[in-house]
C-alpha cells in the first residue's frame, strides 16, 4: 500500500503538468473560436464586404449577399474549423513537450548502457526516474567494480597457486628422483627420504585443498543458512577433534566460556573459522603450552579469543596475516603446511556474518578475536 502511494505521488508533479497544459489548449481553442465568432460581426464583417467587393468588382449589396451566403449560414462550420486548426497550433508544443520526456529518458538510458558514470539529469518533473536511474547507475557501477575485482582475485589466486604449488612439488620430485638414482641406499636414509616425500605431498594436498576452498569463495555468492548455536559446545568440539595435534605437541587447550552461551550464525561455516583459528594457534604455539580459548556476549555482540604462547610478532607481519598465500616465518613452525590461505577464508566467513576478525601480538603469544553479532530472527533475521 505504502509503495503504491509512493508511486502515484511520484507521477503527480508530471500529471499535474500534463493536465494543466492540455486544459490550456482546450481554453486557448475555445476562446480562439469565440474571438472568431465576435470578428465576423460588427467593423470586421464590414471589412470583409469591403474586401470581396473589391476582389470581385461587385457593388456592396452584391458583396454583401455573398458575405451572408459564405459565412453567417455556415458560422458553426467556420468557427469549428477555425477552433481545430487552433487545437492542433497550441497542441503541437504540447506533443513536443511530452516526448521530450521520452528523449532525455531514452538519453539516460543509453548513458547507462554506454558504461557513463556522470550523474543523469532529466526534467523537474521526471524526478522520481531520474533518482531510479542514477540508483541503477551506482548499483551497475558496483556490480562492474566487484567483477573486475573478482577477475584480479582470480587471476592472483592462479598465479600465487602455480607459484606457490611449484615449491612442494619440487621437492617431492626431487626426492622420488634420489630413490629412483639410488636403489641401493641403506633402509634407513630410503626411509627418511620416503617419508620427507610423503609429508612434502601431504603438504601439497593441503595446499590444493585450501586453494578450491578459496576459489569457490571468491567465485560464487555464499548464502548463509543460520540457525542458534551452542556455542559452548561447538568449542569443546573443536577442542576433541584437535586432541591428537594437541597431543603431539604436549599441548593442551583450556576452554573459558559460560556454557549457556549460544549464537545465531551458520554453523559450518562458522565452524571452519574456529577450525581454522585453532590450526593456527596449534602450529604456531611454543611446546608443551596452553592454548586459551575465550569467549563472552558483551552488548548484543559475541567475541571469541584464541590465545596462544609464543614469540612476539612484529607489527609488519599481524597486518599481512589475513593476505591470502601469507605465512609467518618458517622458524615458528616445524612443518610449513598449507598454502597460507586459512586465515584468508576466516576472514571472509566472519565478514559474511557482519562480524570482525583481527590479530593483536601479546608480550607471551598472539590472540585472535573474533566479534559477532549475536541477534537471532527476534532482530528481523529471517528464521530458517
Amino acid at each position: 500500500m505504502k509503495a503504491e502511494r509512493k508511486k502515484r505521488s511520484d507521477y503527480a508533479a508530471l500529471k499535474q503538468k500534463l493536465y494543466l497544459r492540455l486544459g490550456l489548449t482546450a481554453a486557448a481553442a475555445v476562446l480562439a473560436a469565440f474571438l472568431a465568432r465576435k470578428l465576423t460581426m460588427g467593423q470586421f464583417a464590414n471589412g470583409i464586404v469591403g474586401f470581396l467587393s473589391a476582389f470581385f468588382r461587385v457593388d456592396w449589396e452584391t458583396a454583401f449577399e455573398i458575405y451572408w451566403r459564405i459565412v453567417p449560414n455556415y458560422m458553426g462550420v467556420w468557427v469549428s474549423i477555425f477552433g481545430v486548426l487552433l487545437m492542433l497550433l497550441f497542441f503541437w508544443p504540447l506533443i513536443r513537450s511530452f516526448t521530450g520526456y521520452f528523449d532525455q529518458i531514452a538519453a539516460g538510458i543509453d548513458r547507462l548502457a554506454e558504461g557513463e558514470t556522470e550523474e543523469i539529469h532529466l526534467s523537474p518533473e521526471l524526478i522520481f526516474l531520474e533518482n531510479r536511474l542514477n540508483r541503477l547507475q551506482r548499483s551497475l557501477e558496483r556490480k562492474e567494480s566487484r567483477s573486475r575485482e573478482l577477475q584480479r582475485r582470480k587471476n592472483d589466486l592462479f598465479l600465487y597457486s602455480a607459484h606457490d604449488v611449484k615449491t612442494p612439488l619440487t621437492s617431492v620430485e626431487g626426492y622420488l628422483a634420489l630413490l629412483e638414482a639410488n636403489p641401493g641406499l641403506p633402509p634407513e636414509e630410503r626411509a627418511k627420504y620416503t617419508r620427507i616425500a610423503l609429508d612434502k605431498s601431504r603438504e601439497l594436498d593441503a595446499m590444493l585443498d585450501e586453494m578450491f576452498e578459496m576459489a569457490r569463495y571468491e567465485q560464487q555468492e555464499i548464502r548463509l543458512e543460520k540457525r542458534e548455536i551452542d556455542l559452548y559446545s561447538l568449542l569443546v568440539q573443536l577442542r576433541e577433534e584437535h586432541f591428537p595435534q594437541l597431543e603431539a605437541g604436549g599441548k593442551r587447550a583450556e576452554i573459558h566460556a559460560p556454557e549457556e552461551l549460544s549464537l545465531w550464525a551458520d554453523p559450518e561455516k562458522l565452524g571452519r573459522v574456529f577450525d581454522n583459528l585453532m590450526k593456527n594457534a596449534i602450529a604456531y604455539s611454543d611446546p608443551g603450552s596452553v592454548i586459551l580459548i575465550r569467549a563472552e556476549e558483551e552488548g548484543g555482540r559475541i567475541t571469541v579469543r584464541f590465545q596462544n604462547r609464543c614469540a612476539p610478532v612484529p607489527q609488519e607481519q599481524l597486518d599481512r596475516l589475513f593476505e591470502r598465500f601469507y605465512r609467518l616465518d618458517a622458524g615458528r613452525n616445524a612443518r610449513r603446511e598449507g598454502a597460507g590461505l586459512g586465515l584468508a577464508i576466516a576472514r571472509e566467513i566472519v565478514l559474511l556474518h557482519g562480524g570482525t576478525i583481527r590479530a593483536e601480538s601479546l608480550p607471551d603469544g598472539l590472540c585472535f578475536t573474533v566479534c559477532l553479532p549475536a541477534a537471532g530472527p527476534e532482530a528481523g533475521e529471517p528464521a530458517p
